[in-house]
């Protein structure tokens, strides 16, 4: 395996943040908007004693857990860590991602990955405290058109999109939580559409029957990313939590109506943690007035002050303040935190100590310290996600045909091309066939001079002799130019299939693809080999070669 330090991927500013990339490199840069340094062991057994003496409601906790867990099948393993979190000394690490299609994008295998190995070398580096991994199922966002839709390599080698859709006409706009929403008979021609994309393997059979199993109309997007993530990782023990569930809101009921009654508070503070990021790094994300949601006739509504009132954003419903309050206290459930408010209501239900985050995450956490402290939660250590780019034994052929390697492939893709050109041997064929008419016209000059001196009657059986040479020469030419183009058509479609399959649309193809390719090409096996290839301590991007 080779990495490539994130600072040197192309277009690394916008792959990876300059936030991100001082966080991991030059962290005394960023240190102020964060409590605790992730390399620093020192950070590490400080907050694993200050959440240990704090309390939380651990046995409503693991009532909720069990039952989300058992519901979509657990193992025993899962079980066990659940009931684990009962004791004082058993910390969270935390990963997630907003719901999506067969799992979404490789990066959430990613962090599935990542946040199971830090539990197990947690708990080797401290004996004393447990460590479970926690899986946040993002579930209350309503962009569906963010998690409708996947893509694949095909069987030409193209990059190939599927789209899922509910009812007969594509919607635009959904203001329900898509975790709510519930597949419908389209389901099966879209998991036929997918199977149809992908070549035919031993394994083929065994993993479709499974989507088949797990993705059926009725069910919602919940259940079926839930229940699929758990299907894959089966015997790691992770914990899935649906953070839309009333049990929960009602342990974090305190936190909105904080937010409700504190005359937008954290509004101000992110505004002035941003205002000073910004002036050298770009921030991730905008604070609102009221950074909640609430739930209202199947719809999730952004609150908005208004004078003495609340509103709804796009609707006609307002509330004063004493009835904010009281659904607050009464009926937590009907509320949302947003992306601001999102890590707080996760911090405050479960004892995190480490959010694993992808970079754009890493970034965001810096405009939340302050957030942190006015709520009084601990602010977990923020650990970046193994970053991975899986290399085929057909793309690394490819890549050793043509000498180039991988590791300088991808660092500077915008070459590629150019190299297999000078590889391939870039020849003028118009020029190379004009120079050998010219000499067999010149040779044939002086032969047929020497001929005519020895018998004029040879004139005409010379000249026939030229017009053949002229004629084959151009046959000839034109199969040379054939063949060339034969060629050229093999050589762009070996370098499209290698762009295609680590740098697809230009952009890291964590991002773009879904396991699913790859579980069908290599069976169910791959979770496990990709789980002992994957190094989350290394902190750059991996390449990972598929024998």
């Amino acid at each position: 395996m080779t990495s490539i330090p994130y600072t040197k991927f192309p277009n690394s500013s916008e792959n990876f943040p300059d936030l991100f990339t001082d966080y991991i490199y030059f962290y005394n840069k960023v240190e102020k908007y964060f409590n605790h340094n992730f390399r620093n062991q020192e950070s590490w057994d400080t907050l694993c004693f200050n959440l240990s003496q704090r309390k939380y409601n651990r046995s409503e906790l693991v009532q909720v857990l069990s039952e989300q867990n058992r519901s979509i099948h657990c193992s025993v393993s899962t079980l066990a860590n659940i009931d684990l979190l009962y004791n004082d000394n058993c910390f969270a690490v935390v990963t997630g991602q907003q719901i999506g299609l067969l799992s979404g994008h490789l990066y959430t295998i990613y962090k599935l990955i990542t946040a199971i190995k830090l539990s197990e070398s947690l708990k080797i580096s401290h004996p004393s405290y447990s460590f479970v991994p926690v899986f946040w199922c993002d579930t209350e966002d309503h962009d569906f058109l963010e998690i409708n839709n996947l893509k694949v390599i095909d069987t030409q080698n193209n990059i190939s999109t599927l789209e899922y859709f509910i009812g007969e006409t594509p919607q635009t706009k959904f203001i329900s939580p898509t975790g709510n929403l519930k597949f419908d008979g389209k389901i099966k021609q879209f998991i036929e559409q997918l199977k149809g994309m992908l070549v035919s393997t031993e394994f083929t059979p065994p993993l479709f029957a499974n989507i088949d199993n797990i993705f059926i109309e009725g069910k919602s997007f919940y259940e079926s990313f839930a229940e699929f993530l758990n299907h894959l990782f089966h015997q790691f023990g992770v914990i899935f939590i649906n953070p839309n569930a009333p049990k929960l809101k009602h342990l974090a009921k305190d936190i909105f109506i904080k937010e409700l009654t504190s005359a937008s508070e954290v509004s101000k503070r992110v505004i002035q943690t941003s205002a000073e990021l910004e002036e050298i790094y770009h921030v991730q994300i905008k604070s609102k007035p009221i950074n909640l949601f609430l739930f209202h006739k199947d719809g999730r509504y952004s609150i908005e002050p208004q004078g003495d009132h609340f509103f709804l954003k796009n609707s006609r419903q307002t509330f004063t303040l004493e009835e904010m309050k009281n659904l607050a206290t009464n009926s937590p459930e009907l509320f949302s935190p947003n992306v601001v408010l999102r890590p707080i209501y996760q911090d405050t239900i479960l004892p995190t100590i480490t959010y694993v985050a992808g970079p754009a995450e890493v970034a965001y956490f810096a405009q939340l310290k302050d957030v942190y402290n006015l709520f009084d939660i601990p602010m977990p250590i923020i650990y970046p996600r193994a970053s991975i780019t899986l290399v085929e034994k057909k793309i690394s052929n490819i890549s050793e045909k043509f000498n180039l390697k991988l590791k300088e492939m991808i660092m500077n893709p915008s070459e590629v091309q150019n190299i297999i050109k000078e590889q391939d041997g870039d020849v003028d064929l118009d020029e190379l066939y004009s120079s050998l008419s010219t000499k067999i016209k010149n040779s044939t000059n002086e032969i047929q001079f020497a001929l005519l001196q020895i018998d004029p009657t040879l004139e005409g059986s010379i000249n026939s002799f030229i017009q053949k040479t002229e004629s084959l020469l151009q046959v000839l030419k034109e199969k040379t130019l054939q063949a060339k183009a034969n060629r050229d058509i093999i050589t762009q479609n070996q370098y499209l299939k290698l762009m295609n399959n680590i740098f697809p649309l230009t952009s890291p193809q964590e991002r773009i693809f879904n396991i699913t390719y790859y579980l069908n090409k290599y069976g169910p096996d791959f979770i496990n080999w990709l789980y002992t290839e994957t190094n989350p301590q290394l902190f750059e991007h991996q390449l990972i070669e598929i024998d």
